[in-house]
């Protein structure tokens, strides 16, 4: 897996900001610290193994979150990912999702292909939704797996993080919410979708604890 394929997704600068959800009436006007930080991913999930992957200082700065991290896995039978976690511990002040890859990968000049809706859990619950996304560079073909999570749920689609939003009126703080992005290539979209849900599966019994 090249880790300059992984750098270019997790550098995206395109932060989505603008008004405040807090200023719906009775939504929270406080945000709750993570006692989690991204850094506390395992380098060791189920059979997956991960080393870390510095990433710049500044590009740290310019993703505007919390806590960042960044890590190379493999499965020790052929199967490789890299793995992106981000946690914004303020998701008042974001609207729409921040960094998406439909955002990211073509400003690297990467094409996108049609995008694929699944779970990101083992249990594959209908209330659960990641974006499965194939990508291509010139000859060069990759894969994402890209979910956020607020409140333990996870979303893609806008309309569904709106409808968490406004389920969080009444509470005194927002959650944070955080952001997991998982990348592989495979001689197949089937070999691809297989191998990032592998590793989804344990990230997501891990990302849980900020909730």
């Amino acid at each position: 897996m090249s880790v300059r394929l992984f750098i270019l997704a997790a550098i995206c600068l395109a932060i989505c900001g603008g008004a405040y959800w807090a200023k719906e009436r009775g939504m929270p006007a406080d945000s709750a610290l993570p006692e989690m930080k991204a850094q506390d991913l395992p380098t060791t999930l189920g059979e997956w193994k991960g080393e870390d992957v510095t990433l710049d200082p500044d590009v740290f700065r310019r993703l505007g979150a919390e806590t960042t991290v960044d890590r190379n896995y493999s499965d020790g039978h052929g199967g490789v990912a890299s793995v992106h976690v981000a946690v914004f511990q303020n998701p008042r002040r974001i609207i729409g999702l921040p960094h998406p890859p439909e955002v990211c990968y073509p400003a690297a000049g990467w094409s996108l292909g049609e995008p694929k809706y699944v779970s990101p859990d083992s249990g594959g619950a209908t209330e659960n939704e990641a974006e499965f996304l194939p990508i291509q560079r010139r000859e060069e073909k990759s894969y994402v797996l890209c979910w956020y999570q607020m409140d333990g749920s996870t979303f893609y689609r806008k309309g569904r993080q709106k409808s968490l939003a406004l389920a969080l009126r009444g509470r005194p703080a927002w959650p944070p919410l955080v952001k997991v992005m998982l990348q592989t290539t495979a001689a197949s979209p089937d070999d691809a979708e297989k191998t990032l849900k592998s590793i989804a599966g344990e990230v997501y019994k891990w990302s849980r604890g900020f909730h």
